[in-house]
Parts: structure tokens; sequence; C-alpha cells
């Protein structure tokens, strides 16, 4: 007998100020230490990027479309006439990084989110673009008009080194 798990989540988004800061991070599988599958090339040491053809043979929870990671995912894959094949889809960062570190499943996430949260982090080569512009932002609410002026300085000197 198994035991099945749900979880019902929701969000809500508003507006959001938002403040590009010009950098970039990589997306990668994210995956609980020592639980690819024998022989995957996620479980060989960390050396060459994965492509395409690997994460078809993951287990992947994914975030869903709402989330700015799976539209660049699905971006990337479409020259490669590939698709993200998820064995579920989850709203909440909190719950799919729970499955992952459960070793359940694996998912793509960007380099620093999966190596704070303690996971294995395999970068991808993929034909498109698999990074996620960094930013920052309040989703609450608009910025006032200092908080704009702080946020552009920071950017500035941020840009300049």
């Amino acid at each position: 007998a198994g035991v099945i798990g749900i979880v019902l989540t929701t969000a809500a988004t508003g507006p959001a100020a938002r403040l590009v800061l010009g950098e970039e991070e990589p997306l990668g599988l994210a995956l609980a230490p020592g639980t690819a599958p024998p022989g995957h090339p996620a479980a060989l040491p960390p050396g060459a990027p994965l492509d395409a053809a690997a994460l078809e043979g993951m287990a992947l929870a994914l975030p869903t479309a709402v989330f700015g990671v799976r539209r660049i995912l699905e971006a990337a894959l479409e020259p490669a006439q590939r698709a993200a094949l998820a064995i579920t889809e989850i709203n909440a960062v909190a719950v799919l990084l729970s499955l992952v570190r459960a070793g359940r499943c694996a998912t793509i996430l960007p380099r620093g989110v999966a190596v704070a949260a303690g996971l294995e982090w395999r970068a991808l080569a993929l034909p498109g673009a698999v990074v996620r512009p960094m930013a920052l932002f309040n989703p609450d609410r608009e910025l006032g008009s200092q908080e704009r002026r702080l946020l552009a300085l920071l950017r500035d000197r941020l840009a300049a080194g």
C-alpha cells in the first residue's frame, strides 16, 4: 500500500514593481544528493552540461507556467522540439523544494536557489538561453519615487562593479 499526499496551494499576484539588475543566473537540473538514477548522466561527477535528452530520463516536478523558470525552460527546449516531461506541476516553491530534498523527483532551478537548498545542481546545454534575469521586486505594491531612486542607485553601483 502506498501513501498519497495532496497539497493545495494558491498564489495571488498583484502589481509588481521590478528593477532588472542586468545580471543573469543559469538554470539547471536540481536534485537531492545521490538520487540520480544509476547510469544517468546526472549521476556522474559534475562536468559537461546535460542535454535535453538527459531531462527525459528524470522524474521532474516543475513549477507551473506562472513561474519565469518554467517559461524560460520551455522556450529553451522548443528549438530541440522537446518539452519538459513533468510528473507533476507545482505552484509553490516550498513544496517543490520539499519534494526534491526528499528525493522524490528532480526539478529545474537557478544555481543559487539549488545550492542554498543543499541540492546537487547540473548545468543544462540546450539550444535556447537557459538563464534567469536577476531582478529586485516587491510583489505587493508599486514602489514610491524614493524607493525607485534608491534601487536605481543600487543598480548603477552594481553595474559599475
